[in-house]
């Protein structure tokens, strides 16, 4: 595919509030970048308000901070979703970042089969390389796994998930025989397809690649 174009350029961008990286944004765009890639703050990586007490001294760190749609319709205020590809990185709290960007997208009037972008997605980066999850294996995995189905009937160019090997890595699990727990729970959940009963979901050739993940050899 990329004979015909260039790789998407994006530089990875979010702080404090959703005005100020919006400004920045648009800066990247009216500079030539051709994408976004989005940065959140971790309160919102895990599901909490900006005024929450186990928030204090964490907001707008690390990324931007959105607490509600509006939050969500200033951080992307003068951008046209419909032409521009988004990249979100987000784990736990990913189906609702990506309802807002939705939301966002059908206020702008857009199309969503033109809508393009990623969504990380990646549950058991959050479980075992950052500490940001939320919920248990089998309750997250079943999120992934609706937000693939979903996005197949409705976001057709959406990427519903990016595995970050590198976080893995980074945790550990290349260096001991430790790091075949992260591909055996994989396999697990593939050999227990009752915890996503909608087999529309888990017949996804994103979901089954994202569960057939092999184990590492010794």
């Amino acid at each position: 595919m990329y004979r015909g174009r260039f790789w998407t350029m994006r530089q990875y961008a979010g702080f404090g509030t959703a005005v100020e990286s919006n400004q920045r944004y648009r800066y990247l765009l009216g500079k030539g970048q051709a994408g976004l890639s989005v940065a959140f703050d971790l309160p919102t990586q895990i599901g909490l308000d900006s005024d929450h007490p186990l928030a204090l001294g964490e907001v707008g760190k690390v990324g931007v901070a959105i607490d509600s749609l509006e939050d969500m319709e200033t951080l992307f205020e003068g951008i046209p979703l419909e032409k521009v590809s988004t990249s979100m990185t987000i784990n736990a709290t990913a189906a609702i970042l990506l309802c807002l960007y939705v939301a966002v997208a059908k206020r702008q009037g857009a199309s969503l089969p033109r809508l393009s972008g990623t969504i990380q997605n990646d549950v058991f980066e959050g479980i075992h390389a950052l500490g940001t999850y939320i919920y248990p294996v089998r309750p997250a995995m079943r999120i992934v796994t609706d937000i693939f189905a979903w996005c197949r009937d409705h976001l057709p160019k959406w990427n519903t998930i990016s595995i970050s090997g590198y976080h893995i890595r980074e945790a550990g699990f290349d260096r001991h025989p430790g790091s075949r727990l992260h591909s055996g729970r994989w396999n697990r959940v593939r050999s227990r397809r009752r915890s996503t009963p909608d087999s529309a979901s888990m017949n996804c050739p994103a979901a089954l690649l994202f569960l057939q993940c092999p184990q590492r050899s010794s």
